[in-house]
This record gives C-alpha cells, sequence and structure tokens, in this order.
C-alpha cells in the first residue's frame, strides 16, 4: 500500500493482494520509521460507516473504509473511492483509495501485483 499526502488530500493505492486482504476484512497496515519513533498509516474495513472516512491516531493516521463497500470492490472492476470530508472553518480532506494499476514507464517484473493499466495496448501490462 502507497500513500501519498499534499495539503489536505491522502490517496493509498493499493496492489491486488491489498485489495483482496481489504476484501476480506483484514486492517492493511504500513509504517515508516524514524531515528525517533514510528509513523503509521492504515486502511481499515469497518461495519456501521457510511463513508470513506480518517481518523487521527497517536502514531498516525487511520483511512476508514465501509467493509460492505471493501468487500464488494474486491470482486468489481471499481477503481476505488473517494471522499470529501468537512473540516472545522469551512476547509476539506479529500481522501481517496484505489488499486494500483502497473507504471507504463518501470520494469513490469517488479510490478506483478498490480493491476493491468488500462492505458495499456498488451494484456497484462
Amino acid at each position: 500500500m502507497k500513500i501519498r499526502m499534499e495539503g489536505s488530500s491522502v490517496r493509498l493505492r493499493l496492489r491486488r493482494t491489498e485489495v483482496a486482504q481489504i476484501g476480506a476484512g483484514e486492517r492493511l497496515v504500513e509504517k515508516v520509521v524514524f531515528p525517533d519513533g514510528v509513523w503509521t498509516y492504515s486502511l481499515v474495513p469497518e461495519d456501521g460507516v457510511q463513508e470513506l472516512s480518517a481518523r487521527m491516531t497517536t502514531q498516525g493516521v487511520d483511512i476508514i473504509l465501509p467493509a460492505k463497500l471493501a468487500a464488494s470492490w474486491a470482486h468489481s472492476e471499481q477503481v476505488g473511492f473517494e471522499n470529501w470530508v468537512g473540516l472545522p472553518g469551512g476547509s476539506q480532506l479529500h481522501l481517496l483509495v484505489e488499486k494500483d494499476f502497473v507504471c507504463l514507464d518501470r520494469d513490469l517484473e517488479s510490478q506483478k501485483d498490480h493491476y493491468p493499466n488500462p492505458k495499456a495496448d498488451v494484456q497484462g501490462c
């Protein structure tokens, strides 16, 4: 699982096996180790949640995905989920969780667990 953050925007990209894990109800956790501590980010399928949301933890951030959506996503062609979460003062947090596609300008061997790129001319690329 990869994370990209810019301003008030968080984007997670998941490989095939990670989407399968989320679809099975498993939490995904990644950590970044710094000299003075560990920062974590996770994608958490949760029952009773209606939309993509986020919460701060003592060591990082959890992105919350409704468990019902996670289960169906694993077996669909849907690329991902997006939500804008209202923040105090009228600003918004942009959340995006999506399947990770093969990068066409990189080594294909190292991307076997990625989804085929819809812009590729060759099946499986």
